[in-house]
C-alpha cells in the first residue's frame, strides 16, 4: 500500500466500498430469536405516536421493532432510537425543558411537563420538529419499518384560539 493510509481498528472495520448489501426497500427475514423478542400480537414495525396541544409536541412515545434487521442488529431501530434520545436529552439541555422520560426494552415515552415560556417552547419546537423530520426520513428510506401516529394535531389558527392558545 504505497502512498496509502489504512486505518483499521480492533472494534471498528470500514465495509469495503464493493461489498454487497441489502438493496434499498429489502428486509430481512427475522430468526426465530428476532419473532421470539417481538409478541404475538405486535407488528414488526416500530410505532412513533406523537401527542400536541396548541400546535406544539408535548409527548412522543416510540414502541416496538422496525423487523429490518436482528434485533441489536437492525440500522432503522438505531436511527430512531439515536433521534428519540437524542430529543428527550436536549429538550432538557438545550431547551431547559422539563419533561418526564420513561424508558423500557423497546419503549421511550417523553412527555413535556410543566408550563414553558415561549423561549422555551420555540427551542422545544426545533428540537422534536427535527426529530420528527428525521423519523419521516427514514420512514421514506425503509418503507414498512416505521408508522408515525399524530394527534390532536390543530387544523387552523382559528382551532388554536378556541383552546386559548397563542399563534
Amino acid at each position: 500500500m504505497t502512498g496509502q493510509r489504512r486505518f483499521m481498528s480492533s472494534s471498528i472495520r470500514r465495509r469495503s466500498v464493493n461489498a454487497k448489501r441489502p438493496a434499498t426497500g429489502s428486509r430481512l427475514r427475522l430468526s426465530e430469536s428476532t419473532r421470539s423478542l417481538l409478541s404475538d400480537d405486535a407488528p414488526a414495525m416500530t410505532t412513533v405516536t406523537v401527542r400536541r396541544s396548541c400546535g406544539h409536541v408535548v409527548r412522543f412515545r416510540v414502541q416496538g421493532h422496525s423487523g429490518w434487521a436482528e434485533y441489536g442488529h437492525d440500522i432503522v431501530c438505531s436511527a430512531v432510537s439515536a433521534l428519540t434520545t437524542a430529543a428527550a436529552n436536549g429538550l432538557r439541555q438545550q431547551a431547559g425543558v422539563s419533561r418526564s422520560v420513561r424508558q423500557r426494552h423497546g419503549e421511550l415515552d417523553c412527555m413535556i411537563v410543566g408550563s414553558p415560556s415561549d423561549s422555551e417552547w420555540n427551542r422545544a419546537d426545533a428540537i422534536l420538529e427535527t426529530m420528527l423530520a428525521g423519523i419521516r426520513s427514514i420512514a421514506r428510506e425503509y418503507p414498512g419499518t416505521i408508522s408515525i401516529v399524530e394527534k390532536n394535531r390543530p387544523e387552523s389558527g382559528r382551532d388554536l384560539q378556541a383552546r386559548g392558545c397563542k399563534e
